[in-house]
């Protein structure tokens, strides 16, 4: 219920927010469900973890806005299972192009863009689109790629079933100390 609550409260402080997702989820049904599921896995984390309601709202409107990019990204190139050199540095575009959208409404808080900014990056540095390292990456960024990377690994997408919950998290706890931060995984 509270990763609920914080994900209405976030729409309601960015009411452009929903649009964005309505505008995702009829370019591609899968990146639209993978950013709601993102958006509570990192509302929830957040919570367990005992992170302050309003860092939690902001979490959650960054994790759900994280992927707003990939509205001005060819439908072929999201659905793709297999992408060139050219074409991955392409769809990795999605995350500045996105800080760019969110900038240009000029009235997204400066931590949502944040958020959206660096969840793909990763402690040692293999990330995108900066490749910065550590904790240069903001907390609430390095929760949502977290929270990102559970989602993506658990609903594939050209999986039939979902990946079972603890291959994901032994998954993801395999990445501790080199792509996520050890004690946050």
């Amino acid at each position: 219920q509270h990763s609920v609550d914080a994900m209405v409260s976030s729409v309601l402080r960015c009411p452009d927010a929903m649009t964005w997702l309505l505008r995702l989820r009829r370019k591609d049904q899968h990146t639209h469900d993978h950013t709601l599921r993102s958006a509570l896995w990192a509302a929830q984390y957040a919570r367990f973890i005992g992170l302050p309601k309003e860092d939690i709202a902001t979490l959650c409107l960054g994790t759900l806005l994280k992927d707003v990019g990939k509205l001005k990204l060819p439908p072929e190139l999201l659905r793709k299972a297999q992408r060139s050199p050219a074409e991955e540095s392409d769809y990795r575009q999605f995350v500045p192009l996105g800080v760019e959208l969110l900038c240009a409404t000029g009235t997204i808080e400066p931590r949502v863009i944040a958020v959206v900014r660096y969840h793909c990056e990763r402690l040692d540095g293999l990330g995108y689109p900066e490749g910065i390292t550590g904790h240069r990456i903001p907390l609430l960024a390095r929760i949502a790629g977290i929270a990102t990377a559970y989602d993506t690994i658990s609903n594939p997408r050209l999986a039939r079933e979902p990946v079972a919950p603890s291959k994901a998290v032994s998954l993801l706890y395999g990445l501790r100390g080199n792509a996520f931060q050890d004690d946050l995984v």
